[in-house]
């Protein structure tokens, strides 16, 4: 009988070490920094044929557990298009250039096109990110990009749209 209350106190003993174990988070979690679409430097309204599209971009640096860092911005659109043929889209050119910078200098940089999703889906969503940089340095790491459009019909040439950089981690 005691043997028994013995191996039923370990047993409880061992599943609450495991939940809070489970629970618990990581030593070294990840650290993001973010420039959110809430902020009016992300986002903007372009002059487009039909309804103006809309663009919100949230931009960020991480700092991996491992002390890497890599950089990943999520665009959103709304009023895009329903047709990628000249003449009846909204964009000849729509594409974002996201750079993992440290002290303002490009270490890593990924261009992610867009035009046929933007001028073929009324509403939606791109997620692009830059590869993991081998470098653990600490600090001055921040994400920054921009979007080249070029609208559809307008007569002028392509324009650049500048994001400004994220915090920086």
């Amino acid at each position: 009988m005691r043997f028994t209350r013995i191996v039923r106190s370990l047993s409880a003993a061992a599943v609450t070490a495991a939940a809070v174990t489970a629970l618990a988070p990581p030593a070294h979690a990840d650290t993001e920094h973010c420039l959110y679409s809430d902020n009016p430097k992300m986002k903007k309204t372009l002059p487009t044929p039909g309804k103006d599209t809309r663009f919100a971009i949230n931009l960020c640096v991480v700092k991996l557990s491992n002390g890497k860092h890599w950089a990943y911005a999520d665009i959103h659109w709304h009023n895009g298009g329903d047709s990628d043929v000249d003449d009846k889209r909204k964009f000849d050119k729509v594409g974002f250039v996201l750079r993992l910078e440290r002290h303002n200098v490009a270490r890593q940089t990924q261009s992610c096109e867009a035009r046929h999703k933007v001028n073929t889906q009324k509403d939606g969503d791109v997620f692009c990110s830059t590869k993991v940089d081998s470098s653990k340095v600490n600090g001055g790491w921040t994400a920054d990009g921009y979007v080249k459009y070029d609208i559809d019909r307008d007569g002028k040439s392509a324009m650049t749209w500048n994001w400004p950089d994220s915090p920086s981690v």
